[in-house]
């Protein structure tokens, strides 16, 4: 029988999967009667993948096992196209498997169609060890038919969901052997440009594993991949005809693949000296010159503002025609946009004593556009400009600034009956405005309400223009009326349901609880931080203030604090305690790790909150990351610092006033002090996480992936470290142990980092650390240095994988602080164990280079707690 499809699974080193990818094809429905055959091309693996492969072929006559020499998946690919017999050839990846149908699936479409395209392609999951779910790009398949890519040229297929027809040996499209990562993305295109047609099929499915160190993720950090993703790019850009007219769909997979590593930060290469940067971005450019600007502002999966910001830096000639409709956007002479309304969007509308303060920013494209916007109130002839600042919210969506919007702060009285009108201008000429609220403002989102009630006042607004009327509760209007009708409808919502209950339980108790201050202090889960410090110390205090600590699963008297002022997280009493609260005190910036409420009810309820948020730190804000710590998004009323150079940092970089903090310092370093004269003959070496060894699941859970941490550059030098015989020669021969304090998260697999020596000591979660006890306190990036400046204890920094961190594997690519004017940072294990000898013999005594006095607040003697507690009791 004449063979229908060839499967092509290349193969290296992959035991742990090869079987479960194999059965998938077994597994097929009606899969006796498929005429195929399963080439298992072996690349030289040195594991017992050969041991499964000749298990299958024994027991399948259809499979066929072939070993070669390693060359890598292209030649083996290529290799595996030359003996292919069938008339299809579908691509299997070795640790991936297909669903049940997509045999019958893909070749029925095929053969549907076959005198139309060469390439096929069906669906695309995502498979983990817990769950298969469908790929970023389902979409694209769910609809069977052939595409011609001049119609719809944004498809993107640059994985090997597909199945290509088996052409004559001088047809043949090959593998670019010469490219070390997206050479299939270029096959796919080359293949799919041979008809400019692609075939797609809606049944069947291709379940990508995701939870492995894969070759995505191999060449993820632009360390890794050197020149290779601009290599690509080039070699995309080859493909354009003799004109030099890249197509469409060529132009859209190159920013398909630009736009996944920028939003996940593994874009620029951000390690590279100033001179090679710019050589690299040179390149990039000559590649935006093949890409039109229509194909950028068409892109889908781009977000829009996104699209705008490679615009702006990549193509020339932009130009704005504005009048009162708008403005309209035009490059190399064609309109590619046009901007018909500004958004004003309110991170927070609150009651201020007689004022409601309105914090914000307006939200519009380009800088040619935004430098040229004003906003103006307007009420009763009377206008008020708006002074409009620069805004944190620029960090859109991305780790570098990827807007130009216009952030603004003011109030307006509550007490003066009158109507304000918002007006965004462009040019001088009045513009068409939406609004968008976040949280943290009075009016009721999720009840779909434009209207709320404060004491006499009633508050409503109205959209475009955007108008906020201020009246008296008595002059209540039909109109108004109907609105909170329909508030209470809304309510009795089956989607309110929970909230409703916890509402009307406070409208019982409110009146008990109005009457009392009460102040909660919140840190982690399984943490003591500072709010606990702070805590410890205010509920000594005569004052009249109900204090509680908030606890996880159960109070506990190993806290040392009263049970009767411990309440559970998240339990009745915790939320009725939370919404009558006049001052929250947090060490953890996270809504969910200081509200025990949701962000609905949350907003539900906010024009009816009174308390304040303090934020403690849970160590001094060095990282830089103001898409996270920046005053629009975290909404803190006050911030506690420990010195001037967070001060500065916080005004310039994070949008904070000097009203806004509290210099003090950090409650903890009220009970690290000890006697720094004693220390003992230990060394502390605590290293933080990585974003790129991390899975991280709608930004809680955070679980280790062993395989790309075990490959990590990061943890190869921490195993180096300690079991490097010099090293420990050096710590023997001066009776030094070095304690290793690994973060939480990779204590999770302790186990892997192991030495067999007896200096060397792995501390457990539950283990006791003296900060005073340890002569040398080592780390690469956390904040938890600071504790030991604060002691006067010499630190510095060992950062092997410093490069990768620069260019996009953790959270945040770079610091606040220039960390070595704390102590000296060593990138090669060498050199740091070289620092180790040199100061060893004196205990460190010589190293400390940075003094406390240096850095922190002169307290005069006072504890910070009692600052901390002196200024928020005063703050109005």
């Amino acid at each position: 029988m004449k063979i229908k499809l060839s499967i092509l699974i290349p193969i290296y080193n992959a035991c742990n999967y090869l079987e479960e990818t194999l059965q998938s094809i077994v597994n097929q429905k009606d899969y006796e009667n498929i005429p195929l055959e399963v080439l298992m091309i072996d690349d030289g693996s040195t594991d017992n993948s050969a041991d499964i492969c000749r298990e299958y072929q024994k027991k399948y006559k259809n499979f066929k096992y072939y070993y070669k020499n390693n060359s890598g998946v292209s030649m083996t690919r290529n290799y595996g196209m030359k003996i292919a017999k069938g008339d299809y050839i579908l691509f299997l990846d070795s640790d991936d498997t297909i669903q049940e149908n997509t045999l019958k699936s893909v070749l029925y479409t095929f053969d549907k169609y076959a005198g139309e395209a060469n390439i096929l392609a069906y669906p695309l999951f995502n498979m983990t060890n817990e769950s298969v779910i469908p790929h970023e790009r389902q979409s694209v398949y769910e609809k069977e038919g052939v595409f011609n890519i001049e119609i719809t040229p944004y498809i993107n297929q640059c994985t090997m969901n597909v199945v290509i027809k088996n052409l004559p040996e001088n047809e043949k499209i090959w593998f670019n052997t010469q490219l070390k990562q997206s050479e299939d993305a270029l096959f796919n295109t080359q293949m799919i440009l041979s008809t400019n047609k692609i075939i797609i099929a809606s049944s069947g499915g291709y379940n990508y594993r995701k939870d492995l160190y894969s070759t995505v993720d191999r060449f993820k950090n632009p360390v890794d991949i050197k020149n290779m993703l601009l290599d690509f790019f080039e070699a995309l850009a080859s493909l354009a005809n003799k004109d030099g007219k890249l197509e469409t769909y060529v132009q859209s997979m190159v920013l398909y693949e630009i736009n996944w590593r920028f939003v996940q930060n593994v874009f620029y290469p951000n390690h590279l000296n100033n001179d090679d940067f710019n050589k690299w971005v040179l390149r990039l450019q000559k590649i935006f010159d093949f890409i039109d600007a229509e194909t950028i502002i068409k892109q889908p999966f781009m977000d829009y503002y996104h699209k705008c910001y490679f615009i702006e830096n990549f193509k020339k000639d932009i130009v704005v025609n504005v009048d009162s409709s708008g403005a309209i956007v035009k490059v190399d002479d064609k309109q590619i946009t046009k901007i018909s309304k500004f958004t004003l969007v309110f991170n927070k509308i609150k009651f201020h004593e007689t004022n409601i303060l309105f914090e914000g920013y307006i939200k519009g494209p380009f800088k040619k556009i935004m430098d040229n916007v004003t906003f103006e109130i307007e009420d009763n002839n009377n206008i008020r400009t708006i002074d409009l600042i620069d805004t944190q919210a620029n960090y859109y969506k991305a780790k570098v600034r990827t807007a130009n919007f216009k952030g603004f702060s003011f109030e307006l009285s509550l007490e003066n009956i009158n109507k304000y009108e918002f007006n965004v201008k462009l040019n001088g000429l009045l513009q068409n405005t939406t609004s968008y609220f976040e949280n943290s403002v009075i009016f009721k989102k999720y009840l779909n309400s434009s209207i709320v009630v404060k004491g006499q006042y009633i508050i409503s607004y109205s959209n475009n223009p955007f108008i906020i009327h201020i009246d008296e509760k008595k002059s209540l209007t039909e109109n108004n009326r109907n609105f909170l009708l329909k508030q209470k409808r809304n309510l009795n919502l089956p989607a309110n349901r929970n909230m409703k209950h916890v509402i009307k339980l406070n409208e019982f108790l409110k009146f008990v609880l109005k009457s009392k201050e009460i102040w909660l202090y919140n840190d982690r889960e399984n943490i003591k931080d500072n709010a606990f410090y702070q805590f410890v110390n205010d509920m000594t205090i005569n004052d009249g203030i109900l204090r509680y600590y908030v606890v996880y699963g159960k109070k506990s008297d190993k806290l040392n604090i009263p049970l009767k002022q411990q309440v559970v997280y998240g339990s009745v009493k915790h939320k009725m305690l939370f919404i009558n609260s006049k001052m929250i005190i947090t060490s953890f910036k996270d809504f969910t790790e200081y509200s025990p409420i949701s962000r609905r009810l949350f907003n539900t309820l906010y024009s009816d909150l009174n308390f304040n948020l303090a934020y403690l730190q849970h160590g001094i804000l060095h990282a830089h990351t103001p898409w996270l710590y920046s005053k629009f998004k975290t909404n803190f009323d006050y911030y506690l610092i420990s010195s001037e150079l967070e001060k500065n940092n916080l005004i310039e970089n994070y949008g904070y006033n000097q009203s806004d903090l509290i210099e003090a310092g950090m409650p903890r370093f009220d009970i690290i002090a000890g006697d720094v004269s004693k220390k003992k003959k230990k060394i502390l070496y605590a290293p933080s996480w990585r974003k790129s060894f991390v899975d991280e699941k709608n930004n809680k859970a955070r679980t280790l992936n062993l395989p790309a941490l075990e490959n990590s550059l990061f943890y190869k030098a921490v195993v180096s470290l300690i079991n490097n015989k010099d090293l420990i020669d050096l710590l023997k021969n001066n009776n030094y142990v070095l304690d290793i304090k690994l973060h939480p998260i990779l204590l999770e697999n302790k186990q892997i980092f192991s030495s067999k020596y007896p200096e060397i000591k792995i501390l457990n979660s539950d283990d006791m650390i003296k900060e005073s006890d340890y002569s040398l306190f080592v780390t690469d990036f956390s904040s938890y240095v600071f504790d030991y400046i604060k002691l006067n204890t010499p630190v510095t920094f060992l950062f092997p994988d410093k490069k990768h961190f620069q260019s996009g594997n953790h959270i945040y690519n770079t610091l606040d602080f220039n960390l070595s004017i704390f102590g000296p940072e060593f990138i090669e294990i060498e050199d740091f164990i070289e620092f180790i000898s040199k100061g060893i013999g004196n205990d460190f005594k010589q190293n400390n280079l940075y003094k406390s006095n240096e850095l922190f607040f002169d307290l005069k003697g006072n504890k910070a707690t009692t600052i901390v507690y002196d200024k928020l009791r005063n703050f109005k």
